[in-house]
């Protein structure tokens, strides 16, 4: 005869499980800590990368299961602002396994510059025009034509999601970006992570933190669709299209759309890269 187990037996069972699991996750919890603490006291120096790097790793776990702000998560991993934006990079592969380590934006970008030939002339980087052409293919939406006069202004505004230009002038970026912060925060809130350049530099702008990415707009555009994975932030609507449209063309994390001007682009493009072998 089959032996029943009584409620209360079954909830001692749950109970020990549950004290079991937490007991793991302190052990667990408190190793990284000791971690953190001996990581915050190396300095981001390229001498030191190879042993900030499998520390930083082993962090890592510990910020996102505490739902940190981008700027708690960087005070705790101030190396994630080192070395242009390599350690984000680092940081999203380990946590997408399947991330194709070959991708290559810089072959997309180019490209997307064979579509939507009229947008964006003003951009003087081929790759951010090429990326921003690819925005505006799957992102036809009804903005009226303006004068050409007004033509740079709703440019600008169609390209400030992904990246902002910062004019130069002899002012210094910090007072400009001080500037840029105070503007947003009259209005209540941060706007979403985006690329800002100022004289051929690029940065990651998040949540009024700023992370030099070097002189490279693709290492920059790269940076700013894996940290949102990395810091746990989600894309941004504007964003959205092409950044599923790079993670099923380019990181080869997805394989399907459920939105059809992502599906016909990548599909044309897929077709393309198999012609010249690239893909």
């Amino acid at each position: 005869m089959q032996q029943r187990i009584s409620p209360k037996a079954t909830g001692n069972l749950h109970t020990r499980l549950k004290n079991q699991i937490l007991q793991v996750f302190h052990r667990l919890f408190w190793s990284k800590q000791k971690n953190v603490l001996s990581l915050k006291g190396m300095r981001p120096i390229s001498t030191k990368y190879q042993n900030i790097w499998p520390i930083l790793m082993n962090c890592m776990y510990c910020s996102y299961i505490t739902k940190k702000s981008v700027r708690d998560i960087l005070n705790v991993f101030p190396h994630l602002m080192s070395f242009e934006g390599l350690q984000i990079e680092k940081a999203f592969e380990k946590l997408n396994p399947g991330y194709n380590t070959n991708s290559d934006l810089r072959q997309i970008f180019a490209r997307g510059l064979l579509i939507e030939d009229d947008k964006h002339m003003n951009v003087h980087d081929d790759c951010v025009r090429g990326c921003l052409r690819i925005m505006a293919a799957l992102t036809r939406r009804g903005i009226k034509q303006k004068s050409a006069l007004q033509h740079k202004n709703v440019e600008d505004e169609l390209a400030a999601p992904l990246i902002i230009w910062i004019e130069d002038t002899n002012e210094s970026l910090g007072n400009l970006l001080a500037k840029y912060i105070a503007i947003n925060i009259e209005s209540g809130s941060f706007p979403p992570p985006h690329v800002v350049c100022k004289t051929g530099n690029y940065y990651l702008f998040m949540e009024g933190e700023l992370i030099a990415c070097g002189e490279d707009s693709v290492q920059a555009i790269d940076c700013l669709f894996k940290s949102f994975a990395v810091f746990g932030i989600g894309v941004p609507t504007a964003l959205k299209k092409v950044h599923e449209f790079v993670e099923i063309i380019g990181y080869k994390l997805k394989f399907y759309s459920a939105r059809l001007s992502v599906r016909r682009l990548t599909a044309s493009f897929t077709e393309s890269f198999k012609v010249e072998n690239i893909m």
